[in-house]
């Protein structure tokens, strides 16, 4: 069994660069142990480093320089905004302000940005670009959809990460700059209150189906106006209920038998509810007929008032 010098707790359990090494006397070979890796030159860190983008920003933090910080989809996935996959491998966004040159290094895209309006917050105790500063980067970066699903976020029912009124001043900012068109179609687009970004996903897919957009998060009450149950996508003219079962709806045994009682008490107000899962989206037709159908009905259809 080798017995390894232990790191001094300033250094234990965390990435670091060499030069910190150097100057609390870790000796250089302690740093070329098997129990620290090298993400990036001049970096150790424990084997068990998180390999997504928020762990790879904090095992590059080592390396950043005053004035630098983390933005675009860097900065949105460490504010939990949902990126594409391919963007999960790509090498981070690390910016300054000008006139301070971009960040240059391996695994990383550098940014000089111009102008005084970019706010840099705390998270996790890296510096990183706002949301809503982020989120107007990948107006030139994601699709219009993936837009909208990680807009959604920033207004979400939860703990959302902004206004509407912070993002309205974030797209002023983006005016006459690469993207705003499609930030300003997605804001269009984007409804507060969601739950998860695959409820935005399905709400788009209906739209796009040329059926009427559903409320998002909507009460859902009896006849006296007694509470029900909060709907994820809700009809209320034609009492009907689209709910997204996410995994936890399969995997989570109180969450089970929450939403077994609280859509039996929805249908046993007369309630239609189609419930929808991921596997359905890969050929959404038989929900999209179902929903259509259930649409044209009258709005009395139901229990008796």
């Amino acid at each position: 069994m080798v017995l390894r010098r232990p790191l001094p707790l300033e250094l234990d359990k965390q990435p670091f660069s060499m030069a910190d090494a150097d100057e609390l006397g870790v000796p250089r070979s302690r740093l070329r142990a098997s129990d620290l890796a090298t993400p990036h030159r001049g970096v150790r860190a424990p084997l068990d480093q998180p390999t997504d983008i928020p762990g790879r920003c904090h095992a590059y933090a080592p390396l950043l320089h005053d004035g630098q910080f983390f933005s675009h989809v860097s900065a949105a996935a460490l504010h939990g905004l949902p990126v594409p996959t391919w963007e999960h491998e790509a090498p981070l966004d690390v910016a300054s302000i000008a006139p301070a040159r971009a960040p240059r290094g391996a695994g990383v895209r550098g940014h000089q940005l111009d102008g005084d309006h970019w706010e840099v917050v705390a998270v996790e105790g890296l510096p990183v670009l706002t949301a809503v500063d982020a989120w107007c980067q990948l107006g030139t970066r994601l699709p219009l959809d993936d837009l909208v699903i990680a807009g959604d976020v920033l207004l979400r029912r939860k703990r959302p990460l902004a206004s509407e009124q912070q993002i309205v001043r974030g797209l002023a900012r983006m005016n006459g700059r690469r993207g705003a068109k499609r930030l300003r179609l997605a804001f269009s687009m984007m409804r507060p209150r969601t739950d998860s970004p695959m409820e935005t996903a399905l709400r788009l897919l209906i739209v796009r189906a040329g059926l009427p957009e559903p409320l998002v998060n909507e009460v859902i009450t009896d006849a006296h106006g007694r509470f029900l149950a909060l709907g994820d996508l809700v009809y209320p003219e034609q009492r009907v209920l689209v709910e997204y079962d996410g995994g936890t709806h399969f995997t989570d045994e109180r969450q089970i038998f929450h939403d077994i009682d609280r859509l039996d008490r929805v249908m046993a107000a007369g309630w239609r509810v189609i419930r929808v899962n991921r596997s359905h989206l890969t050929d959404p037709s038989p929900i999209l007929t179902a929903l259509a159908r259930e649409l044209s009905l009258p709005a009395s259809r139901g229990a008796p008032d």
